[in-house]
């Protein structure tokens, strides 16, 4: 995953990564300040995987601080700020990382140093909260083939290159953030646009305009906030507009229409164990409308199960873009079956 980056890294190290309210950062500065986060963690021997916890209610600190588990080859669990002390401290004695990165304190297990090994593209990356619809949010962990296969398409998808400037103001502790937005940028070579989830949506919308934003992302009940606090003038710089992971809504839809009216817009249609991309679909061709989410990705090897007694059907996919299984407190992985499906 590193060198994934590196490589992206070489291509153009003077040109701007990441904007923040504060500072504007070169990919060459980003790698910098990754390698400066991972001299302080552990270089250890032993069975993988080898998780460090990683949380901050500051996007870029997180940010820097995946790229750092990359650089030493250890799988980045990025938790929610939103959680309490209490919920981190739990998952924690369960899950026994090999450091905890909580606001600036850095906490590292006592164990033996030695030269890292690389890190296979089947382990375990990326360990992220799945959004907690259906009860207590899970685990998921995710291989480094995902992540790459999973920011690759995404990037494809939407035509993301050089002279983008993407927004980001989903938190990092969601897939949203972090993938669709962050590694996906990264991986094209674009400009990511890092605002803070907490600022009011006047800051995006000023943003956007002020700073040439090409890329919005974000669920229906962003851009219905986002079109409440909007003053009806258009924002014609934007090329894409993705949103998804609820009812698009007819409403909402010619909202969109107005306020990016020369915008391609696509929803998407995903889940966390996913990587979290399953499929998407252009407004154009229906999608949103009807819960018209496109075709899966060629990646994903899928099909229907009936489900008894009804005419519905469950989807169950399979591929290198799905997680490996939830985290379970004894330290397995579950919810694939003998086939490898979900």
């Amino acid at each position: 995953m590193w060198h994934w980056f590196l490589d992206r890294v070489a291509t153009g190290p003077d040109c701007t990564a990441v904007i923040t309210p504060d500072e504007h950062i070169t990919y060459r500065t980003l790698a910098r300040r990754a390698e400066e986060v991972a001299e302080g963690l552990p270089m250890l021997n032993g069975l993988r995987p080898w998780r460090v916890v990683v949380r901050d209610p500051d996007p870029l600190t997180v940010l820097v601080r995946v790229l750092a588990c990359w650089r030493r080859c250890c799988s980045a669990v990025v938790l929610r700020d939103s959680m309490t002390q209490a919920q981190v401290a739990d998952i924690v004695s369960w899950l026994e990382p090999v450091a905890v990165i909580d606001g600036s304190t850095v906490t590292v297990a006592d164990e033996a140093a030695s030269p890292p090994c690389s890190l296979n593209e089947r382990e375990e990356a990326l360990v992220i909260c799945t959004s907690g619809t259906t009860g207590i949010p899970k685990l998921v962990a995710l291989p480094a083939e995902s992540v790459r296969i999973n920011a690759m398409t995404i990037a494809r998808a939407l035509g993301i290159g050089t002279s983008d400037r993407v927004a980001v103001n989903t938190p990092l502790g969601y897939m949203y953030g972090l993938m669709g937005g962050c590694m996906a940028s990264l991986r094209a070579g674009a400009t990511i646009r890092l605002f803070r989830p907490r600022d009011p949506l006047t800051q995006l919308q000023a943003g956007i305009r002020r700073e040439g934003v090409t890329v919005v992302q974000g669920p229906p009940s962003l851009f219905r906030l986002f079109l409440a606090y909007w003053n009806g003038e258009p924002f014609p710089g934007v090329r894409v507009v993705t949103t998804g992971g609820e009812p698009l809504g007819g409403e909402l839809a010619d909202g969109l229409a107005r306020a990016f009216p020369n915008a391609r817009k696509m929803f998407l249609y995903g889940m966390t164990e996913a990587g979290p991309r399953i499929s998407h679909l252009d407004f154009s061709q229906g999608g949103g409308h009807d819960s018209c989410v496109g075709m899966p990705y060629d990646h994903i090897d899928w099909r229907l199960d009936p489900v008894d007694g009804t005419d519905a059907g469950r989807l169950v996919l399979r591929g290198p873009g799905m997680f490996l299984g939830y985290i379970t407190s004894d330290g397995r992985y579950e919810g694939l079956d003998e086939s490898g499906y979900f």
